[in-house]
């Protein structure tokens, strides 16, 4: 079980065991500190993910046109195709909620969403045209995401549910 360490707890501690137990429990609380880092990062950069998404997705859900004139692409008829897929956008975020809340016990959703992105990114390419903007839209999420979310898992203990 984790346990969280506070400052009164670390002078209890250093006042009561010997040098080794001092170094240890130093080392231990600079990691917590360093992975509380590391899941603040990423949870930012999730949260804006998300956000953007979200706010994507009303776009689309609302005003169709507005997206595909900013995307370069021809009008979508019938509407309800872009219509549906912008309410897809938000179904889709709300599965990323729990690995927002915990990403290092709630794993899959994670990796999932990264790969998903890059997954899209490389499909959008493929596509040209308008289609280039939400391949670096997707792109460009899947990679910061990967970056911050690599280093907090190599950091994290397996099995180890971090303070949020």
């Amino acid at each position: 079980m984790a346990s969280a360490f506070t400052k009164i707890d670390i002078v209890v501690d250093t006042t009561r065991c010997g040098f080794a137990q001092c170094v240890a429990h130093r080392a231990r609380l600079l990691r917590i500190v360093n992975v509380m880092s590391k899941l603040k990062l990423y949870r930012f950069v999730l949260f804006v993910s998300i956000a953007l998404n979200l706010i994507v997705g009303v776009i689309i859900f609302v005003s169709p046109d507005t997206f595909t004139n900013f995307a370069g692409q021809p009008m979508a008829t019938p509407s309800t195709w872009p219509r549906h897929w912008g309410m897809q956008l938000w179904a889709i975020n709300f599965l990323y909620f729990p690995g927002y809340k915990d990403p290092v016990a709630h794993r899959w959703p994670n990796w999932c969403g990264i790969v998903i992105r890059l997954v899209f990114a490389a499909f959008f390419f493929t596509q040209g045209d308008g289609f280039n903007v939400m391949g670096l839209y997707d792109g460009t999420s899947g990679v910061l995401l990967l970056l911050t979310y690599l280093p907090l898992i190599r950091e994290s203990v397996p099995g180890r549910v971090v303070a949020t």
